[in-house]
């Protein structure tokens, strides 16, 4: 029998974005904190693609850890905007090739589901 348990994160340094979606979402967690971020679709004369990097560097900052720190790297695979899905899995390999962090890619749906599975689990 497999029982699930609930995983210690106390020593894995995350940073998760998904750029699927109008708004661009971007997490570190590290240090037994998290520090999050959204980028609005097409901001001004910028859009995600030129914000995305200078937002993840600000919260690796905030987070004091650094990009050589990072043990995992998550993004959204789909379903969602083509160009947006282009640029989350083109920002997480080049992260992934330039640090030993592993990969993570879960899908929109997946996504959304640990998100209701956390809620029933803080209200319990």
């Amino acid at each position: 029998m497999i029982t699930l348990m609930k995983p210690s994160y106390q020593s894995v340094n995350i940073l998760a974005f998904d750029t699927s979606g109008e708004v661009a979402s971007v997490a570190v967690w590290a240090d037994k904190k998290i520090c999050k971020a959204s980028l609005p679709f097409g901001t001004g004369s910028h859009s995600q693609a030129s914000q995305l990097f200078s937002v993840i560097q600000g919260l690796l900052k905030d987070a004091n850890t650094t990009f050589q720190d990072l043990n995992v790297i998550a993004t959204i695979v789909g379903p969602g905007s083509f160009t947006g899905i282009r640029l989350g899995l083109a920002t997480a390999q080049g992260l992934i090739l330039s640090t030993k962090a592993t990969s993570f890619a879960p899908t929109t749906l997946q996504n959304y589901a640990f998100g209701a599975w956390q809620k029933k689990e803080t209200s319990e």
